[in-house]
């Protein structure tokens, strides 16, 4: 199975998905990811691609490709939608998914509400186009993910906020390999009780779990799905 990764900035995988990622990449599963934004002016590295790329690597992470796009960073409400839908459309084409995640669009981080949106429309590219005279791959399912202090920040109710409805069972190995990949990059890991605080997250696992019956869990709220 192929499973792209379509977030705003490099380590939103990770927060929202890292240990689902893991567990993914273990199983043998072709792992993707794209990033609209490669730098940011917040952040201390100065290529988040290859950060990214070295991360996984380090720790021993299979993910098959790290793709980045070069918008400027907490600028992708100011871009042109359709470049960014095309930026998606050539990812989708490039890596040929089964599955997709993004943002939730209710994310109060407006970059990770426009990637939500360019990405729902882009994931349609089956239905609207043939690819050199043939039907494009279907694509079977995109989930939102959630993001800490982004996603349960969102407080715009006239917005539908994230209503997870999918729970990951994770292990402990996927839940210290976020951790370990989330210190890969500088500042995104922060003192309790920050939503980012490795007892946040630790603790967000856990209470996900609890809701499936699991000791830890990812949640992820359905988009679509093709099927049962």
């Amino acid at each position: 199975m192929r499973v792209l990764f379509v977030v705003a900035h490099l380590d939103d995988e990770i927060l929202g998905a890292g240990a689902t990622i893991n567990k993914l990449a273990k199983e043998g599963n072709e792992i993707y990811v794209l990033s609209m934004t490669s730098k940011c002016s917040t952040r201390k590295e100065e290529d988040l691609q290859k950060v990214a790329i070295k991360n996984y690597k380090k720790n021993r992470v299979k993910v098959k490709n790290v793709f980045s796009a070069n918008y400027k960073c907490l600028n992708l409400r100011q871009e042109n939608h359709y470049s960014l839908v095309k930026t998606i459309e050539e990812c989708l084409d490039l890596t040929m998914p089964d599955i997709v995640f993004t943002h939730h669009p209710a994310d109060i981080n407006p970059d990770h509400n426009e990637t939500a949106k360019a990405c729902m429309e882009a994931v349609r590219l089956p239905q609207r186009q043939l690819k050199d005279g043939k039907l494009h791959k279907e694509i079977e399912a995109l989930y939102f993910m959630k993001v800490l202090s982004s996603t349960d920040w969102g407080t715009d109710f006239s917005l539908n906020q994230f209503n997870p409805d999918t729970f990951v069972e994770v292990g402990l190995e996927d839940k210290d390999k976020k951790i370990e990949l989330l210190k890969g990059y500088d500042d995104i890991i922060r003192k309790a009780p920050h939503p980012r605080s490795e007892y946040n997250i630790i603790a967000n696992l856990i209470v996900d779990g609890s809701k499936a019956g699991y000791h830890f869990a990812e949640s992820f709220q359905t988009a679509f799905r093709r099927g049962l």
